[in-house]
């Protein structure tokens, strides 16, 4: 097998002479003579200061939504330098100082909280997560009525196992559709 071709090169910020490869030669490749001079003065900015100018703030009673980029189920997120991190709970900690151990950041909904993607430290607060799912927003509970509009009423309605709401009415016709299937 061919040995590749090296080529003698001296590093921007040290001055050590070091050997590229012909590959690293071309321009703006191999100027460096390892990761650490090639990262010296390239520090970035702090979180703060990256952070705050994704957040539309508006007044101190609305939503201030996160613009920047999204995770899943519509939660803002942002790397502070370690890992991703939701940007509310950024927003906590840059405002408020660490989250306490044992809790969650939960949007407060009696604040005026609306949005999953909200940054308003007013909006905000620890709690521990029973009492976060607790406030949470259960959108099958909220159901008046099933998908094809008959009334989840006392007499319509028996939950199944796992709590689920059934529809009455829904299971007597399916029920029926099935019996003809297998006759």
């Amino acid at each position: 097998m061919p040995q590749k071709r090296t080529i003698p090169r001296t590093c921007l910020r040290c001055g050590t002479v070091f050997l590229v490869t012909a590959d690293n030669a071309r321009p703006g490749r191999g100027l460096y003579c390892s990761r650490p001079c090639a990262n010296t003065g390239r520090e970035k900015a702090d979180l703060a200061t990256r952070f705050w100018p994704k957040v539309g703030t508006q007044g101190p009673k609305e939503c201030w939504p996160w613009v920047g980029s999204m995770a899943g189920k519509g939660y803002g997120h942002v790397w502070d330098g370690v890992r991703t991190v939701p940007a509310h709970r950024v927003a906590w900690e840059l405002t408020n100082g660490p989250i306490p151990d044992g809790m969650e950041i939960d949007h407060v909904r009696t604040r005026g909280c609306i949005l999953r993607n909200c940054c308003n430290p007013a909006h905000l607060e620890p709690v521990t997560h029973e009492t976060n799912v607790q406030r949470g927003r259960n959108a099958r509970a909220e159901q008046t009525h099933c998908k094809r509009g008959h009334p989840f009423t006392h007499e319509n309605t028996y939950v199944a196992s796992g709590g689920r709401r059934v529809c009455k009415t829904c299971r007597r016709r399916h029920d029926q559709n099935r019996q003809c299937r297998v006759r």
